[in-house]
This record gives C-alpha cells, structure tokens and sequence, in this order.
C-alpha cells in the first residue's frame, strides 16, 4: 500500500494537480490532505473542489476557519477575500472537516494532524523534544504520525515510532517560523510506503510552476499580489 500525503495547498490549483499527477506516476493507492486548503492564495474555491470531486479525505487546518483576523495587513486582507472568493457551500465544507484522522493500514496505526496532536497551530518540527513525540505515539497508540504546518518536510525515527512532516504542495519554506517566510520553487508532500506491517518514508520534491501562480493571482485580482509572490526565491 503506497500512501500520499500532502498539505498546505494554500489555494494553489496548478500546484496541487502536479502533485496529484506525480502521485499517479508514482504508483500511489490514496491520498489525505493535511490541512490549509485555502488561504494564501489565488484559487481557493478550485481547490476546494478539486479535493472534493477526487474525494480525498482531508482535515481542516487554522487557514480553513479564516477566523484568525491576523493583524499584517497581507494576511488579513487576503483572508478577507479568500472568504468573499468561496461559496457558501465550500464554507460550509471546510468548517465540516475533522481536525484528526486515525487509520489503521497493514496492522499500522497512522495518526493525521494539521500542527501536532495537541494543536492545530502547533508545529512539527526538528526542535520538538523527542519525549513529546514519543508521548504523542503512545497516548494515540499510533505507529506513525503525519502533520503539515510548519511547510518545511521532515522524519524522523523514535522509540516509539516515526514522525512525518510533509512540508507544503505550495509555498515549502526554507526556514520554519521566521517572518517574513522565505518561500521555495517546489512543491512536497510524503508517500509512506507499507509492506508487510513495514513502512517506509518516502519525502517528494518536485518543480513548481512558478509562472503558472503568477497567471492565477493576476486573475484572480488577489490583493497584495507583488508582495505575495515576493516571498518566493526563484
């Protein structure tokens, strides 16, 4: 069973299609979506149905509520359009989401978070102290847990199992947590691959159709838009 899992699509169509494609190419068996659908970007409703119409389970992370009301103008004012750009039944969609998925694969247990099982704005990361992933493990009596969040891909191996980040189909960043983020041309997500109640942890990294986001914001009349896609490094 090869599994995909992706996250941080940020409302980036064109983004999400290569990845579902190379997906295809790669021999998976299904996808989850980790959460942030929308926001920080030029096509949330095409994105909302894309994952709808393919029926890939998803969760909901802290963009998919657009409740934050951040106070950087960019961010709010972006949030703002991204709900007058939704229909209500997208809304209503995302507002429906889980904020946790368990399944259990080939006598694995596999628990699906946005941030962490604590919280959904709680990140994954290289810092986070091993005894409080071994204890996230334990309390979901899960072999594997999988996270979006910080948009920077990460695994790593514990006592009591492993811990995937799978970074972001759309803005990955070079660093975690630093403002302003500094964004990368590709696009991540993560195939774990199960043989015989063995996993293994597969990190994709494929090219970023930079001038294809371009396009979609100029459509799109997203606000901020040079400083948008002045986050990326090309």
């Amino acid at each position: 069973m090869r599994i995909a899992f992706i996250s941080d699509l940020h409302s980036c169509l064109k983004a999400l299609d290569d990845v579902l494609l190379d997906c295809e190419k790669r021999g998976v068996d299904k996808i989850y979506c980790l959460g942030d659908v929308i926001d920080m970007g030029p096509e949330p409703e095409q994105v909302v149905a894309r994952l709808r119409g393919l029926n890939i389970p998803t969760i909901r992370g802290n963009h998919d509520s657009l409740d934050e009301n951040p106070e950087i103008p960019l961010l709010r004012d972006i949030e703002d359009w991204t709900r007058e750009r939704l229909t209500e039944d997208a809304y209503e969609w995302l507002q429906s989401l889980p904020i946790s998925i368990i399944e259990e694969v080939d006598q694995l247990r596999l628990l699906m978070v946005h941030g962490s099982p604590d919280s959904i704005t709680e990140g994954l990361l290289a810092e986070t102290p091993s005894k409080k992933i071994n204890a996230w493990l334990e309390q979901h009596d899960a072999d594997i847990i999988l996270a979006g969040h910080t948009h920077v891909p990460l695994v790593r191996h514990l006592r009591a199992g492993i811990a995937v980040n799978t970074g972001s189909t759309s803005i990955p960043f070079e660093e975690a947590d630093v403002l302003p983020p500094i964004g990368l041309p590709y696009s991540d997500y993560a195939i774990v691959d199960i043989r015989d109640s063995t996993p293994s942890i597969e990190q994709i990294r494929i090219p970023f159709n930079f001038e294809a986001l371009e396009t979609a914001v100029e459509e799109a009349g997203m606000p901020h838009a040079e400083e948008f896609l002045g986050t990326w490094r090309r």
